[in-house]
């Protein structure tokens, strides 16, 4: 959660990322309106996830992507911007992981903990030696506080994802951010 919530930061953040997809934006504005003699209007954004389709456009002859031009582009015309992966650095962790299995994960350890409280409640020892109770009671005190603090990180990491959500155009409902 605190890793993805980083990440989300760094996608706000970032000032060369922000200009990478200003680039991005420039090329396809140009390409749609050099590529028919039909008048084109400009575009004002696209989906992130249309990024991939920059791997899909080849050259005439198929040698090279619109991707692979794009980043020689930059890296000739564009150098301070070369680098901005080093602004993303918590990405690559955050794509690996699901808002929707952590939410998932999070309902179980509340359900697990809300079981273990109700058999503390109704247990009755069985040997005078018995000691489920003096362990299971201080553990499933400080569980129960962490899975507080985990639905708290939890709801700030929404939070986050809905403003980069805003922030890029993108419909949240649709919005994967592990895309």
């Amino acid at each position: 959660i605190l890793g993805m919530s980083s990440a989300l930061y760094q996608l706000l953040h970032s000032a060369k990322f922000k200009g990478v997809l200003k680039l991005v934006l420039h090329v396809g504005n140009f390409l749609n309106n050099t590529a028919s003699s039909r008048q084109s209007k400009l575009v004002y954004g696209f989906r992130l996830q249309s990024l991939a389709k920059l791997l899909d456009v080849k050259s005439v002859d198929g040698s090279q992507s619109l991707l692979d031009f794009f980043v020689d582009w930059v890296a000739s015309e564009h150098q301070e911007l070369v680098d901005f992966p080093a602004d993303l650095t918590d990405l690559p962790g955050a794509v690996k992981v699901s808002p929707n299995s952590i939410k998932s994960s999070i309902g179980e350890l509340r359900k697990h903990v809300t079981l273990i409280q109700r058999t503390l409640v109704a247990y009755t020892p069985c040997a005078d030696l018995d000691a489920y109770a003096e362990v299971m009671g201080p553990f499933i005190e400080q569980a129960a506080e962490a899975v507080k603090e985990i639905e708290r990180n939890y709801k700030i990491m929404t939070k986050s994802l809905e403003a980069v959500a805003a922030a890029y155009g993108e419909d949240l409902a649709l919005f994967q951010p592990e895309e």
